[in-house]
């Protein structure tokens, strides 16, 4: 995500990479962290998206999806499982997934698991095909995590 988006400036916190990729946690490929950044706690400053919870705090999590995947894609589940622990394991309350796939992995599981037994809420994508009825996925399959979705 992009923390110099305006109305990002303020919310974003140090957050973790868990790509091992050159770059940092705030770098955004295609701009869809900052969008759902900016959907969560965008304050509207310049222009921008205000979110939901403006006052909230954005801890940004890094893993390797879609494009940026294909460059190493060794790492996309330890990747997932990881930064679910990692954020677990910090200040967050909300943990907020907007990735999903079709394959059940059990590492990713046992992260989810582990970070409700933490007390975190999970929320993750289940597809922007709503017109047409999106496929089950995961992390959102999971009983754990509640699935969110675009029509």
């Amino acid at each position: 995500m992009n923390s110099s988006t305006p109305s990002l400036q303020g919310q974003v916190l140090k957050g973790v990479d868990a790509t091992e990729a050159p770059g940092d946690e705030t770098d955004d490929y295609d701009g869809h962290g900052t969008t759902m950044a900016e959907l969560i706690a965008g304050t509207g400053k310049g222009g921008g998206l205000k979110g939901l919870a403006p006052g909230a705090k954005i801890i940004p999590m890094r893993v390797a999806l879609g494009e940026f995947e294909k460059k190493k894609p060794s790492i996309t589940i330890p990747d997932t499982a990881n930064a679910i622990r990692a954020a677990a394991d910090g200040d967050a309350r909300i943990i907020s997934m907007s990735f999903g796939g079709f394959y059940f992995s059990p590492q990713e599981h046992e992260a989810i698991k582990y970070a409700e037994s933490k007390g975190k809420l999970l929320f993750a994508a289940v597809g922007n095909e709503g017109h047409k009825k999106n496929k089950q996925g995961y992390p959102a399959a999971f009983p754990e995590v509640v699935g969110i979705a675009s029509a």
